[in-house]
């Protein structure tokens, strides 16, 4: 329950705690009498290939289903180039390379269903 821009109730089974939010960016401070904390929220989709190229290779932002690459084995591509499309959620998202490259190897076909973290393709330098 919202009281004004920055000060909310919150309900812990039967508690009720008073708190204070200030919130810069994905990073949210949260103050009460009982203490405070720093939270950071994380758009999965919006940071997908964000150090997800250890060792050259793209990963699977979460578990879904592999609906296109839009580049193949061979092609170079730079650095936010969209490089495959997942549905999950009823959703499509755009994964996008985290740094320029040459694609090496694609891992799956599209039509796939891919678990979290799961390899996609693979990145050279």
């Amino acid at each position: 329950q919202s009281l004004d821009a920055e000060t909310h109730e919150l309900f812990l089974g039967q508690d009720r705690v008073r708190v204070k939010t200030y919130a810069q960016g994905e990073r949210v401070a949260v103050f009460s009498a009982e203490g405070s904390a720093v939270l950071t929220e994380v758009d999965v989709i919006a940071h997908a290939g964000d150090g997800a190229t250890e060792g050259g290779r793209l990963t699977a932002p979460m578990p879904g289903k592999l609906v296109a690459f839009l580049a193949q084995a061979g092609d170079t591509v730079s650095k936010g180039q969209p490089l495959a499309v997942m549905e999950a959620m009823k959703m499509e998202h755009t994964i996008s390379s985290p740094r320029d490259g040459k694609v090496a190897e694609l891992l799956f076909a599209v039509g796939d269903q891919v678990t979290d973290g799961a390899e996609l393709l693979k990145l050279e330098a």
